[in-house]
């Protein structure tokens, strides 16, 4: 889906041809926003946005003490789960 300033269309957001990185690409203006290779500057809105995301850390820290838990009560010994686990991780390698 996208906006644009007439509406909403249900076309996709996949460019028409694959967007090739260039100099210009992601380049600060002098107040701090972002202009594409398109002369498209982003909003100051849009950059406080972006920033903020930026500073979100990159490890969710509810996932980790869920999967610490786990651990203490031997959720990962059990050999369905350590096969399930192994298989993962030889998965990621692709």
């Amino acid at each position: 889906m996208k906006i644009d300033p007439s509406g909403i269309s249900n076309s996709p957001l996949i460019p028409k041809q694959p967007v090739q990185p260039n100099s210009t690409m992601g380049k600060a203006t002098t107040d701090g926003r972002l202009q594409d290779s398109h002369g498209y500057t982003s909003s100051p809105e849009l950059t406080k946005l972006i920033e903020q995301v930026k500073e979100q850390p990159d490890i969710r820290e509810a996932h980790i003490q869920n999967v610490m838990e786990r651990l203490k009560q031997g959720y990962y010994s059990r050999p369905e789960v350590a096969m399930k686990t192994a298989e993962a991780m030889l998965n990621s390698l692709d």
